[in-house]
């Protein structure tokens, strides 16, 4: 069965489409140094289970929305694991041991093999939490693109998400998404929400090139990490990385 093209009201725009965005990929040499994931604006599944986001606009304040839409131009999957308990002191510690491709662990080597990366016996989840982060370029008038943090209750989701992409053979970066958020229990009956994934439109030839030039001077070039922002050899950790990494234990414990 052929793929049924989507009907939208309006084409996905960006500023990265326009002259201005050429021209800021041209000179994108010279502002390496200055764009690291720490700039980046994070977009946040609510703890709750109002299925709203909370977004901020092209005037920066924030704003409650239900759905927004964005090209995904690149996938990181990351790992952390702390030996001592977060609440025992660890705050604002450096992990134990940390991934920022989900496949190799800076102490435990092999993430797929290392038994703090599977669930226990009776179900209880993995002592080193997986984390996808995807990046998102918005619709408007944003050059860089924001981070979305999928947490494991979303993991499926965006999995068959990805698949059902790929069987019409198209990459997540040549077609605009739709996210949104959808209510659901645990076994436990609490209520909390997950991700829902809508493709919405297939990218026009000429913006998919420039989507393509996109992700390769921005997420390639540019080696967005999260939780590292200095070398390995760095002894002292810098308030930076104090900062996302007490973001990250956050959310870990939720």
């Amino acid at each position: 069965m052929a793929e049924k093209e989507m009907e939208v009201k309006k084409d996905f725009n960006s500023l990265v489409f326009s002259e201005e965005g050429k021209d800021f990929l041209s000179n994108l040499e010279s502002m390496k140094e200055v764009i690291s994931f720490k700039f980046l604006d994070k977009i946040k599944v609510p703890s709750g289970a109002v299925p709203m986001w909370t977004m901020k606009n092209s005037e920066r304040e924030e704003e409650v929305i239900k759905s927004f839409r964005g090209v995904i131009i690149g996938v990181q999957r990351t790992r952390a694991y702390w030996e001592k308990d977060l609440s025992d002191g660890g705050n604002n510690q450096i992990p134990d041991c940390m991934s920022v491709d989900g496949i190799n662990g800076s102490t435990f080597g092999n993430c797929t093999a290392c038994s703090k990366s599977h669930f226990g016996v009776n179900k209880e989840p993995p002592e080193c939490a997986e984390k996808i982060l995807l990046y998102i370029l918005l619709e408007g008038n944003m050059m860089l693109p924001a981070v979305l943090q999928i947490p494991s209750t979303s993991i499926k989701e965006y999995q068959n998400y990805l698949m059902d992409t790929l069987k019409f053979g198209k990459a997540l970066n040549m077609v605009v998404t739709e996210f949104s958020l959808v209510k659901a229990e645990n076994k436990d009956k609490i209520a909390y929400c997950k991700i829902a994934f809508k493709k919405v439109e297939n990218l026009a030839k000429e913006k998919a090139e420039l989507i393509n030039r996109y992700v390769k001077e921005i997420f390639d070039s540019v080696k967005l990490k999260a939780f590292i922002e200095t070398s390995p050899e760095t002894e002292e950790m810098p308030e930076s990385l104090k900062k996302a990494i007490s973001e990250a234990k956050e959310e870990i414990k939720k």
